[in-house]
Protein backbone atom coordinates (compact mmCIF):
# COMPACT_ATOMS: atom_id res chain seq x y z
CA UNK A 1 0.00 0.00 0.00
CA UNK A 2 3.18 2.33 0.18
CA UNK A 3 3.25 2.62 -3.43
CA UNK A 4 -0.36 3.84 -3.74
CA UNK A 5 -1.52 7.04 -5.07
CA UNK A 6 -4.59 7.76 -4.24
CA UNK A 7 -7.33 5.48 -2.02
CA UNK A 8 -10.86 5.77 -3.88
CA UNK A 9 -14.62 4.31 -2.47
CA UNK A 10 -16.68 4.10 -6.03
CA UNK A 11 -20.21 4.56 -4.15
CA UNK A 12 -23.12 3.26 -6.47
CA UNK A 13 -26.87 1.26 -6.74
CA UNK A 14 -25.87 -0.83 -9.65
CA UNK A 15 -25.10 -4.07 -10.15
CA UNK A 16 -21.72 -5.81 -10.00
CA UNK A 17 -19.47 -7.17 -11.43
CA UNK A 18 -22.60 -8.13 -13.89
CA UNK A 19 -24.63 -5.01 -15.49
CA UNK A 20 -25.55 -2.82 -17.90
CA UNK A 21 -23.96 0.21 -19.65
CA UNK A 22 -22.95 2.00 -15.95
CA UNK A 23 -21.91 -1.15 -14.85
CA UNK A 24 -19.26 -1.54 -17.13
CA UNK A 25 -18.28 1.87 -17.11
CA UNK A 26 -17.51 1.84 -12.93
CA UNK A 27 -15.14 -1.29 -14.23
CA UNK A 28 -13.56 0.64 -16.76
CA UNK A 29 -12.83 2.88 -13.81
CA UNK A 30 -12.04 0.85 -11.39
CA UNK A 31 -9.53 -0.89 -12.85
CA UNK A 32 -7.95 1.92 -14.78
CA UNK A 33 -7.51 3.98 -12.00
CA UNK A 34 -5.74 0.76 -9.80
CA UNK A 35 -3.37 0.65 -13.06
CA UNK A 36 -2.85 3.83 -12.60
CA UNK A 37 -1.27 3.63 -9.00
CA UNK A 38 -4.81 3.54 -7.12
CA UNK A 39 -6.54 1.31 -4.72
CA UNK A 40 -10.43 1.44 -5.32
CA UNK A 41 -13.17 -0.82 -3.41
CA UNK A 42 -16.86 -0.70 -5.00
CA UNK A 43 -19.36 -0.74 -2.80
CA UNK A 44 -23.16 -1.58 -3.56
CA UNK A 45 -25.68 0.38 -1.32
CA UNK A 46 -28.20 -1.83 -2.00
CA UNK A 47 -29.85 -5.05 -3.22
CA UNK A 48 -29.62 -5.32 -7.47
CA UNK A 49 -30.72 -8.82 -7.98
CA UNK A 50 -34.46 -10.14 -8.78
CA UNK A 51 -35.00 -13.89 -7.58
CA UNK A 52 -35.46 -14.32 -11.50
CA UNK A 53 -31.88 -13.29 -12.15
CA UNK A 54 -30.06 -13.30 -8.95
CA UNK A 55 -27.20 -15.94 -9.86
CA UNK A 56 -26.27 -13.11 -12.67
CA UNK A 57 -24.62 -11.63 -9.26
CA UNK A 58 -24.67 -14.40 -6.78
CA UNK A 59 -21.46 -13.01 -4.35
CA UNK A 60 -21.68 -10.56 -2.20
CA UNK A 61 -18.01 -9.75 -1.40
CA UNK A 62 -15.32 -10.69 -3.66
CA UNK A 63 -13.01 -9.34 -6.35
CA UNK A 64 -13.40 -8.77 -10.16
CA UNK A 65 -10.56 -8.53 -12.48
CA UNK A 66 -8.32 -6.83 -9.22
CA UNK A 67 -11.76 -4.90 -8.38
CA UNK A 68 -12.95 -5.74 -4.62
CA UNK A 69 -16.49 -5.23 -3.98
CA UNK A 70 -19.21 -5.52 -1.58
CA UNK A 71 -22.75 -5.14 -1.34
CA UNK A 72 -23.30 -3.09 1.84
CA UNK A 73 -26.52 -5.09 2.68
CA UNK A 74 -24.86 -8.24 2.57
CA UNK A 75 -27.15 -9.42 0.12
CA UNK A 76 -27.38 -8.78 -3.56
CA UNK A 77 -30.92 -10.64 -4.04
CA UNK A 78 -33.71 -8.32 -3.62
CA UNK A 79 -37.13 -9.50 -1.60
CA UNK A 80 -40.09 -10.01 -2.89
CA UNK A 81 -42.11 -8.48 0.10
CA UNK A 82 -42.40 -4.20 0.02
CA UNK A 83 -41.27 -3.93 4.05
CA UNK A 84 -38.67 -6.47 3.65
CA UNK A 85 -37.19 -4.07 0.94
CA UNK A 86 -37.31 -0.79 2.64
CA UNK A 87 -35.46 -2.51 5.83
CA UNK A 88 -32.77 -4.40 3.29
CA UNK A 89 -32.48 -0.99 1.57
CA UNK A 90 -32.24 0.70 5.23
CA UNK A 91 -29.86 -1.71 6.41
CA UNK A 92 -27.42 -1.31 3.18
CA UNK A 93 -27.46 2.38 4.05
CA UNK A 94 -26.50 2.11 7.25
CA UNK A 95 -24.07 -0.55 6.80
CA UNK A 96 -22.90 0.99 3.72
CA UNK A 97 -21.97 4.26 6.40
CA UNK A 98 -20.20 2.36 8.41
CA UNK A 99 -18.07 0.46 5.99
CA UNK A 100 -16.76 4.31 4.52
CA UNK A 101 -16.15 5.20 8.15
CA UNK A 102 -13.76 1.52 8.02
CA UNK A 103 -12.45 1.88 5.49
CA UNK A 104 -11.14 5.46 6.10
CA UNK A 105 -9.58 4.54 9.39
CA UNK A 106 -7.81 1.83 7.83
CA UNK A 107 -6.18 4.13 5.48
CA UNK A 108 -7.53 7.27 4.59
CA UNK A 109 -9.98 7.54 1.55
CA UNK A 110 -9.43 10.68 -1.23
CA UNK A 111 -12.33 10.57 -3.02
CA UNK A 112 -15.83 9.45 -3.66
CA UNK A 113 -16.80 8.39 -7.44
CA UNK A 114 -20.65 8.62 -7.02
CA UNK A 115 -22.79 6.29 -9.71
CA UNK A 116 -25.91 7.33 -8.55
CA UNK A 117 -28.64 9.56 -8.40
CA UNK A 118 -30.72 9.70 -4.81
CA UNK A 119 -31.49 12.54 -3.36
CA UNK A 120 -31.10 11.15 -0.41
CA UNK A 121 -27.91 8.59 -0.38
CA UNK A 122 -26.14 11.83 -1.96
CA UNK A 123 -27.21 13.77 0.61
CA UNK A 124 -25.91 11.25 3.34
CA UNK A 125 -22.82 11.26 1.36
CA UNK A 126 -21.64 14.32 1.12
CA UNK A 127 -22.16 15.09 4.55
CA UNK A 128 -19.76 12.28 5.23
CA UNK A 129 -17.26 13.84 3.19
CA UNK A 130 -17.41 17.00 4.79
CA UNK A 131 -17.24 15.12 8.24
CA UNK A 132 -13.71 13.23 6.86
CA UNK A 133 -12.73 15.76 4.20
CA UNK A 134 -12.90 13.37 1.15
CA UNK A 135 -13.57 14.74 -2.45
CA UNK A 136 -16.45 14.09 -3.95
CA UNK A 137 -17.15 13.59 -7.33
CA UNK A 138 -20.33 12.10 -9.45
CA UNK A 139 -20.43 10.47 -12.72
CA UNK A 140 -23.20 11.58 -15.11
CA UNK A 141 -23.67 9.69 -18.66
CA UNK A 142 -26.41 11.19 -19.11
CA UNK A 143 -28.79 14.80 -18.72
CA UNK A 144 -30.05 14.32 -15.22
CA UNK A 145 -33.66 15.27 -16.36
CA UNK A 146 -33.57 11.80 -17.87
CA UNK A 147 -34.11 10.14 -14.41
CA UNK A 148 -37.25 11.72 -13.36
CA UNK A 149 -39.88 10.97 -16.33
CA UNK A 150 -42.48 10.64 -13.67
CA UNK A 151 -45.50 13.13 -13.54
CA UNK A 152 -46.76 14.94 -10.09
CA UNK A 153 -45.63 17.72 -7.69
CA UNK A 154 -43.80 15.68 -6.00
CA UNK A 155 -41.52 14.39 -8.63
CA UNK A 156 -41.30 18.17 -10.00
CA UNK A 157 -39.72 19.57 -6.15
CA UNK A 158 -37.63 16.16 -6.24
CA UNK A 159 -36.43 16.82 -9.58
CA UNK A 160 -36.07 20.99 -8.81
CA UNK A 161 -34.03 19.70 -5.18
CA UNK A 162 -31.76 17.24 -7.12
CA UNK A 163 -30.19 19.38 -10.34
CA UNK A 164 -30.28 23.05 -8.78
CA UNK A 165 -28.57 21.68 -5.51
CA UNK A 166 -26.76 18.52 -5.01
CA UNK A 167 -24.35 18.85 -8.18
CA UNK A 168 -23.27 22.25 -6.74
CA UNK A 169 -22.22 19.75 -4.07
CA UNK A 170 -20.19 18.20 -5.80
CA UNK A 171 -16.20 18.84 -5.30
CA UNK A 172 -16.09 17.29 -9.43
CA UNK A 173 -17.89 16.36 -12.06
CA UNK A 174 -16.64 13.29 -14.56
CA UNK A 175 -18.57 14.21 -17.50
CA UNK A 176 -19.29 11.88 -20.48
CA UNK A 177 -19.82 14.38 -23.13
CA UNK A 178 -19.17 18.25 -23.70
CA UNK A 179 -22.92 18.90 -23.81
CA UNK A 180 -22.86 17.65 -20.41
CA UNK A 181 -20.45 20.25 -19.76
CA UNK A 182 -22.00 23.07 -21.64
CA UNK A 183 -25.35 21.76 -19.43
CA UNK A 184 -23.84 22.44 -16.14
CA UNK A 185 -22.02 25.91 -17.44
CA UNK A 186 -25.58 26.77 -17.88
CA UNK A 187 -26.13 25.25 -14.32
CA UNK A 188 -23.60 28.05 -12.57
CA UNK A 189 -21.50 24.64 -11.92
CA UNK A 190 -17.86 25.97 -12.68
CA UNK A 191 -15.36 24.85 -15.25
CA UNK A 192 -12.50 23.89 -13.21
CA UNK A 193 -15.19 21.63 -10.84
CA UNK A 194 -15.61 19.50 -14.26
CA UNK A 195 -13.80 16.90 -16.34
CA UNK A 196 -14.51 15.58 -19.65
CA UNK A 197 -14.19 12.09 -19.48
CA UNK A 198 -15.62 10.37 -23.03
CA UNK A 199 -16.44 6.71 -22.81
CA UNK A 200 -13.69 4.14 -21.77
CA UNK A 201 -13.32 0.96 -23.49
CA UNK A 202 -11.14 -2.31 -21.45
CA UNK A 203 -9.56 -3.05 -24.70
CA UNK A 204 -7.46 -6.12 -23.31
CA UNK A 205 -10.92 -7.74 -23.44
CA UNK A 206 -11.21 -7.87 -27.42
CA UNK A 207 -7.22 -8.87 -27.44
CA UNK A 208 -8.03 -12.71 -28.72
CA UNK A 209 -10.28 -15.14 -30.37
CA UNK A 210 -13.26 -16.25 -28.78
CA UNK A 211 -15.38 -19.77 -29.75
CA UNK A 212 -18.47 -19.17 -32.17
CA UNK A 213 -21.66 -19.61 -30.70
CA UNK A 214 -23.36 -18.77 -33.35
CA UNK A 215 -21.88 -20.69 -36.75
CA UNK A 216 -24.32 -18.23 -39.66
CA UNK A 217 -22.75 -14.43 -41.00
CA UNK A 218 -24.49 -11.94 -38.69
CA UNK A 219 -25.30 -8.94 -37.58
CA UNK A 220 -25.05 -7.92 -33.86
CA UNK A 221 -26.77 -5.41 -31.49
CA UNK A 222 -26.51 -4.90 -28.02
CA UNK A 223 -28.14 -2.84 -25.36
CA UNK A 224 -31.78 -2.96 -24.08
CA UNK A 225 -34.35 -3.54 -26.78
CA UNK A 226 -36.53 -1.20 -27.52
CA UNK A 227 -37.90 1.91 -29.60
CA UNK A 228 -37.45 4.97 -27.35
CA UNK A 229 -33.66 4.62 -26.82
CA UNK A 230 -32.29 2.36 -29.51
CA UNK A 231 -34.49 2.45 -32.02
CA UNK A 232 -34.64 -1.28 -32.64
CA UNK A 233 -37.61 -1.44 -34.65
CA UNK A 234 -36.17 0.74 -37.14
CA UNK A 235 -33.12 -1.88 -37.52
CA UNK A 236 -35.36 -4.74 -37.76
CA UNK A 237 -37.68 -3.52 -40.90
CA UNK A 238 -33.80 -2.05 -42.16
CA UNK A 239 -32.78 -5.88 -42.09
CA UNK A 240 -35.70 -7.39 -43.44
CA UNK A 241 -35.19 -5.32 -46.42
CA UNK A 242 -31.68 -6.10 -47.14
CA UNK A 243 -31.54 -10.14 -45.49
CA UNK A 244 -32.78 -11.61 -48.95
CA UNK A 245 -29.82 -10.15 -50.91
CA UNK A 246 -27.60 -11.70 -48.48
CA UNK A 247 -27.85 -15.51 -48.11
CA UNK A 248 -28.15 -17.02 -44.87
CA UNK A 249 -27.65 -13.95 -42.95
CA UNK A 250 -28.96 -13.58 -39.45
CA UNK A 251 -29.99 -10.56 -36.95
CA UNK A 252 -28.54 -11.23 -33.36
CA UNK A 253 -30.61 -8.81 -30.95
CA UNK A 254 -28.41 -9.28 -27.45
CA UNK A 255 -29.97 -7.67 -24.24
CA UNK A 256 -33.26 -8.08 -22.48
CA UNK A 257 -36.90 -6.60 -23.93
CA UNK A 258 -37.72 -3.10 -22.46
CA UNK A 259 -41.35 -3.52 -21.03
CA UNK A 260 -41.61 -0.84 -18.70
CA UNK A 261 -41.26 2.21 -20.59
CA UNK A 262 -44.07 4.38 -22.60
CA UNK A 263 -44.60 3.14 -26.45
CA UNK A 264 -41.73 0.46 -26.24
CA UNK A 265 -41.52 -3.17 -27.18
CA UNK A 266 -42.86 -6.04 -25.01
CA UNK A 267 -42.20 -9.58 -26.08
CA UNK A 268 -45.19 -10.31 -27.91
CA UNK A 269 -44.75 -7.06 -30.23
CA UNK A 270 -41.34 -7.60 -31.10
CA UNK A 271 -42.62 -11.33 -32.03
CA UNK A 272 -45.01 -10.17 -33.81
CA UNK A 273 -42.93 -7.32 -35.67
CA UNK A 274 -40.22 -9.87 -36.37
CA UNK A 275 -42.95 -12.58 -38.26
CA UNK A 276 -44.52 -9.78 -39.60
CA UNK A 277 -41.76 -8.77 -41.68
CA UNK A 278 -40.79 -12.64 -42.58
CA UNK A 279 -38.13 -13.12 -40.21
CA UNK A 280 -38.93 -15.76 -37.96
CA UNK A 281 -35.71 -17.79 -38.85
CA UNK A 282 -33.50 -14.95 -39.15
CA UNK A 283 -33.46 -13.10 -36.20
CA UNK A 284 -31.87 -14.13 -32.67
CA UNK A 285 -32.82 -12.94 -29.20
CA UNK A 286 -30.10 -14.04 -26.62
CA UNK A 287 -31.16 -12.10 -23.85
CA UNK A 288 -28.76 -10.85 -21.14
CA UNK A 289 -25.28 -12.05 -21.85
CA UNK A 290 -22.61 -11.85 -19.22
CA UNK A 291 -19.44 -9.50 -19.86
CA UNK A 292 -17.19 -12.68 -21.32
CA UNK A 293 -20.08 -14.13 -23.15
CA UNK A 294 -21.05 -10.44 -24.77
CA UNK A 295 -17.51 -10.23 -26.05
CA UNK A 296 -17.62 -13.50 -27.81
CA UNK A 297 -20.87 -12.32 -29.68
CA UNK A 298 -20.03 -9.32 -31.14
CA UNK A 299 -16.41 -9.96 -31.51
CA UNK A 300 -17.54 -12.67 -34.15
CA UNK A 301 -20.24 -10.86 -35.85
CA UNK A 302 -19.71 -9.20 -39.55
CA UNK A 303 -21.23 -6.10 -38.45
CA UNK A 304 -22.54 -3.89 -35.35
CA UNK A 305 -25.39 -1.61 -35.83
CA UNK A 306 -26.96 0.65 -33.40
CA UNK A 307 -30.08 2.65 -34.84
CA UNK A 308 -30.65 4.88 -31.89
CA UNK A 309 -33.14 8.07 -32.49
CA UNK A 310 -32.27 12.07 -32.04
CA UNK A 311 -33.59 12.37 -28.22
CA UNK A 312 -32.70 14.22 -25.36
CA UNK A 313 -30.64 11.07 -24.06
CA UNK A 314 -28.96 10.24 -27.12
CA UNK A 315 -27.72 14.19 -27.02
CA UNK A 316 -26.65 14.15 -23.69
CA UNK A 317 -25.36 11.07 -23.46
CA UNK A 318 -22.59 8.74 -25.27
CA UNK A 319 -23.58 5.42 -26.25
CA UNK A 320 -21.00 3.30 -24.24
CA UNK A 321 -21.46 -0.04 -26.58
CA UNK A 322 -20.24 1.99 -29.47
CA UNK A 323 -16.78 1.88 -27.67
CA UNK A 324 -16.90 -1.71 -27.17
CA UNK A 325 -18.48 -2.33 -31.16
CA UNK A 326 -15.54 -0.77 -32.08
CA UNK A 327 -12.99 -1.81 -30.02
CA UNK A 328 -13.57 -5.56 -31.98
CA UNK A 329 -12.33 -3.38 -34.97
CA UNK A 330 -15.02 -5.23 -36.62
CA UNK A 331 -17.13 -2.39 -38.93
CA UNK A 332 -20.08 -0.40 -37.45
CA UNK A 333 -23.26 1.29 -38.66
CA UNK A 334 -24.53 3.75 -36.13
CA UNK A 335 -26.81 6.67 -36.67
CA UNK A 336 -25.38 10.54 -36.38
CA UNK A 337 -26.86 11.51 -32.71
CA UNK A 338 -24.64 13.54 -30.14
CA UNK A 339 -21.10 13.79 -30.35
CA UNK A 340 -20.68 11.01 -32.60
CA UNK A 341 -19.40 13.01 -35.54
CA UNK A 342 -16.77 14.34 -33.01
CA UNK A 343 -14.69 11.06 -33.32
CA UNK A 344 -16.22 8.94 -36.08
CA UNK A 345 -16.13 10.07 -39.94
CA UNK A 346 -18.46 8.18 -42.47
CA UNK A 347 -16.84 5.77 -44.83
CA UNK A 348 -13.63 6.09 -42.88
CA UNK A 349 -13.92 4.82 -39.50
CA UNK A 350 -17.19 4.00 -39.14
CA UNK A 351 -20.62 3.78 -42.13
CA UNK A 352 -22.81 6.65 -40.47
CA UNK A 353 -26.38 7.62 -41.12
CA UNK A 354 -27.66 11.03 -40.92
CA UNK A 355 -30.80 10.16 -39.59
CA UNK A 356 -32.57 6.36 -38.72
CA UNK A 357 -35.68 5.96 -41.09
CA UNK A 358 -35.44 2.75 -42.60
CA UNK A 359 -34.34 2.89 -45.95
CA UNK A 360 -31.31 5.13 -45.05
CA UNK A 361 -30.58 2.54 -42.41
CA UNK A 362 -31.21 -0.39 -45.13
CA UNK A 363 -28.95 1.10 -47.80
CA UNK A 364 -25.86 1.32 -45.00
CA UNK A 365 -26.02 -1.98 -43.90
CA UNK A 366 -26.35 -3.07 -47.55
CA UNK A 367 -23.14 -0.78 -48.50
CA UNK A 368 -21.28 -2.13 -45.70
CA UNK A 369 -22.33 -5.78 -46.05
CA UNK A 370 -21.35 -5.54 -49.77
CA UNK A 371 -17.97 -3.83 -49.61
CA UNK A 372 -15.90 -6.53 -47.84
CA UNK A 373 -12.50 -4.88 -48.31
CA UNK A 374 -13.76 -1.32 -47.18
CA UNK A 375 -15.56 -3.02 -44.28
CA UNK A 376 -12.54 -4.26 -43.08
CA UNK A 377 -10.07 -1.14 -43.51
CA UNK A 378 -13.20 0.63 -41.64
CA UNK A 379 -13.48 -1.61 -38.82
CA UNK A 380 -9.42 -0.93 -38.47
CA UNK A 381 -9.66 2.64 -38.33
CA UNK A 382 -12.65 2.99 -35.66
CA UNK A 383 -10.42 0.43 -33.49
CA UNK A 384 -7.73 3.17 -33.63
CA UNK A 385 -9.76 5.97 -33.61
CA UNK A 386 -11.08 4.18 -30.00
CA UNK A 387 -7.80 3.34 -28.70
CA UNK A 388 -6.70 7.03 -28.91
CA UNK A 389 -10.17 8.41 -27.41
CA UNK A 390 -11.85 5.95 -25.30
CA UNK A 391 -8.84 4.11 -23.47
CA UNK A 392 -9.84 3.51 -19.82
CA UNK A 393 -5.83 3.54 -18.87
CA UNK A 394 -5.29 6.89 -20.52
CA UNK A 395 -8.94 8.56 -19.23
CA UNK A 396 -8.14 6.96 -15.74
CA UNK A 397 -4.89 8.78 -15.40
CA UNK A 398 -6.91 12.27 -16.36
CA UNK A 399 -9.01 11.49 -13.45
CA UNK A 400 -6.26 11.15 -11.41
CA UNK A 401 -4.47 14.29 -12.45
CA UNK A 402 -7.92 15.60 -11.53
CA UNK A 403 -8.48 14.29 -8.62
CA UNK A 404 -4.81 15.82 -7.38
CA UNK A 405 -5.69 19.55 -8.60
CA UNK A 406 -8.78 19.08 -6.52
CA UNK A 407 -6.96 18.08 -3.54
CA UNK A 408 -4.16 21.35 -4.25
CA UNK A 409 -7.23 23.38 -4.24
CA UNK A 410 -7.92 22.55 -0.60
CA UNK A 411 -4.77 23.65 0.77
Amino acid sequence: MENIKYNILILTHQPFPNGLALTNRIISYAKGLIINDSFVKVLIFKPTQRINNCSQNANCTGIYSDIPFEYTGKSTQISTNFINRRIQNFFSLARGMYLIFKENKKREVDAFIICSNSLIFESLIFLISKILRIKLIKEESEYPEIYFWKKGIINKIYKHLYINIIYKRYDGLLLITKSLINYFLKKKIKAHKMLHVPMTVEFDRFDRSYHRTIKDKYIAYSGSINKKKDGVDILIKAFAKISEKIFGLKLCLIGNIVENFEDDFNSVLLSKMIKSEGLTDKVIITGYLSRLKLVEYIQNATLLVMSRPHSIQSEGGFPTKLGEYLATGNPVVVTNVGEISEYLTDGESAFICENNTVDVFAHKLEEALLNEKKSRAIGANGRQIALEHFNYIKQAKSVIEFITKLKESEK
